[in-house]
This record gives C-alpha cells, sequence and structure tokens, in this order.
C-alpha cells in the first residue's frame, strides 16, 4: 500500500508511474522481521549498506543462534553489508544474535563493524552476555563498540542520511538508546524496551524535534508500560510499527493502541503477529504536503516457519491494559 504522511495521519496515495519509479530508484528500506517473542530490524541504505537495529528471539541461545543465520543468509542473498549494529539494550530478545552474527565471518560483515549500544545492563552476569563480551572481545579491531550514557551522537549514514542516537541513564536493564533517521523530508522514530518515565526524560533531553516522526517503532513491543501519550503527541506520527509475539510480555496492548491513535482514526498500527514482516520504503521526498511511503508486508514472514513465529487475526488477540497514568 503506498502512504502519505502526514502529522498525525497516515492518508491514502496513488502515485503515478513517474513517482513510484522515483521511490524505488533510491528509497531507505526498514524492514521488520516477524521473529516472534523478539525483535529484529533492518535498516537498508540506498548504498546497498545496512544497519541492523537489534536482533533477538526469546531467551534461549537456539533461535538466536537461528535468527542470526537467517540474518545473515538475508543479507549475503541479497548482496547487501552490514556496517552497523544498534543494540538498544541489554535484553536477550533484543541482542541475542548479535554475538553470532558478528562472529559468522560472513562477507557481509563491513571490515569493520560498529556497534552502539546503551550502557546500563551490559555488566549482568548472564550467559548470553558472556557470550556477546566474549566474542567482541575475539573480534578485536573487526568490531567498534560505541556506548552512549546520558548523551547523544549525530552520525552520517549516507548523503542526505542522518542518524540521531541518544540514551540516558537509570532505567537498569531498560536503559534504551533511541534513534531518529533521517532520511530528506522523512523522519522514522526508533524507540526500544523502556518505560514511560525513561521516554519523557529523553524527551525532556533532545527536545520535540528529535521526537518527531513520520514513523514510529513502538516500545516494548507495545507492552502498557512504553509508549507515553506524551511520546506520541511528540512524534505526531501517521502510523507505527510494532514487532509483537503471542505472549502478554511481547503483545501490543489495548491502552496502548488507544495512545498511539491518540483518538485520530487516520493513525495506523501494523505489527508483526498480525501482519508478518512489514516493509517500508520511502525516498524521503514531499509528495502532496506529507512524505510518501510504501507499506509492504510478506505473511507470515520470511523467518516465521523456521522462528516458529506465528501470525493471528488481531480480533483473536486477547488485548489488555493497566492504564498506568505514568503514560497518560
Amino acid at each position: 500500500m503506498w502512504i502519505r504522511a502526514l502529522p498525525n495521519e497516515a492518508r491514502g496515495a496513488r502515485p503515478n508511474g513517474v513517482r513510484q519509479a522515483s521511490n524505488d530508484a533510491g528509497h531507505l528500506e526498514v524492514r521488520m522481521f516477524n521473529v516472534g517473542n523478539g525483535e529484529a530490524i533492518l535498516v537498508i541504505l540506498p548504498t546497498g549498506r545496512v544497519w541492523l537495529v537489534d536482533g533477538g528471539n526469546t531467551n534461549n541461545k537456539s533461535p538466536n543462534d537461528e535468527l542470526a543465520d537467517l540474518i545473515v543468509k538475508h543479507l549475503e542473498a541479497r548482496g547487501l553489508t552490514l556496517e552497523a549494529c544498534v543494540a538498544s539494550h541489554a535484553h536477550v530478545d533484543h541482542v541475542g544474535a548479535l554475538d553470532p552474527i558478528l562472529s559468522s565471518g560472513s562477507p557481509v560483515l563491513a571490515p569493520v563493524v560498529t556497534v552502539y549500544r546503551s550502557v546500563e545492563g551490559w555488566n549482568a552476569d548472564r550467559r548470553w552476555l558472556d557470550r556477546y563480551r566474549t566474542a567482541i572481545t575475539n573480534l578485536g579491531a573487526a568490531v567498534e563498540e560505541v556506548t552512549l550514557r546520558d548523551a547523544h551522537r549525530e552520525v552520517e549514514l549516507a548523503p542526505n542520511i542522518v542518524a540521531h542516537l541518544f540514551a540516558g541513564s537509570g532505567d537498569g536493564p531498560y536503559t534504551a538508546l533511541f534513534m531518529q533517521l533521517r532520511y530528506h523530508s522523512a523522519r522514522l522514530l526508533f524507540t526500544s524496551d523502556a518505560h514511560c518515565q525513561y521516554e519523557i526524560k529523553q524527551l525532556e533531553a533532545v527536545g520535540d524535534t528529535d521526537f518527531r516522526a513520520d514513523v514510529l517503532k513502538v516500545t516494548h513491543h507495545g507492552s502498557s508500560s512504553g509508549t507515553a501519550l506524551r511520546t506520541v503527541r511528540s512524534a505526531r506520527h501517521a502510523f507505527a510499527i510494532a514487532s509483537t509475539g503471542d505472549d502478554p510480555g511481547h503483545r501490543l496492548e489495548q491502552d496502548t493502541i488507544e495512545r498511539l491513535t491518540d483518538g485520530n482514526p487516520r493513525r495506523r498500527v501494523f505489527e508483526t503477529l498480525v501482519d508478518g514482516d512489514i516493509i517500508v520504503r520511502t525516498d524521503g521526498q514531499p509528495y502532496r504536503g506529507g512524505v510518501l511511503y510504501r507499506v509492504d508486508f510478506h505473511t507470515p514472514g520470511e523467518f516465521a516457519t523456521r522462528l516458529h513465529a506465528e501470525v493471528v487475526a488481531a480480533d483473536k488477540i486477547p488485548r489488555t491494559r493497566t492504564d498506568d497514568a505514568r503514560c497518560s
């Protein structure tokens, strides 16, 4: 589907053939895989270079090794190069696949892969973290770690593509690294697992401009404890994407949906548990007062069978609510 992203609303679009060709010729692609109870997102630049935003699946080693193999083979098949990873926070369902990816020896890895990460929680006594730390040590100069705590950094990924990375402190293992991606007029905001009070703290630290987004990656899989209403109103997003699973810790809950839409039926919310892989493409150029996006779905998803990731009809999901006052 084609979407004209305007502040606070997603309108259907019918671009002509010339405009479609322009979008296809030089687009930024965001591919959120349906991995079940985890998260894995590729940001694919027009240059063929890739940033991996998280990569993890459940709390066990085996599915994370499987996910790593799938991601590497996906990159190899498309002739892409992995140049950076955004390891948002120290939870295995987000970054458990990082060490086997980085240790794969695949030619898809850039000569030096940069890993951007938060600080808190990474020294915990966890077997998977031991494996990650060992991999980083063994890889030596092939990996550069960049850590952020109460700081932000702007990185130019390619001409006209800038990542603004920022992280705070004080939320334990939920102390997450956020990223706003800018491509011409397009804005995309990648949050992570975080509590509403942490989101608000980050918003106050960097300001509304760096929370502005056409596309909002939903916090903490849509759990009730994340995605503050204040975040939503600063983002003014047209549509949101969420990596969701079939258990309460990875489910898009009813009160979160209501905050995401904020009473506006023209806002759209897509989730992997319902839609499978979510593929978003844009050339970042203005289109009829907004920005043009193409949104496609691969259902149940490229990795779904091997990871046992389900798809479920939206009306069959037992969504709950807690109405946390800190998120309202």
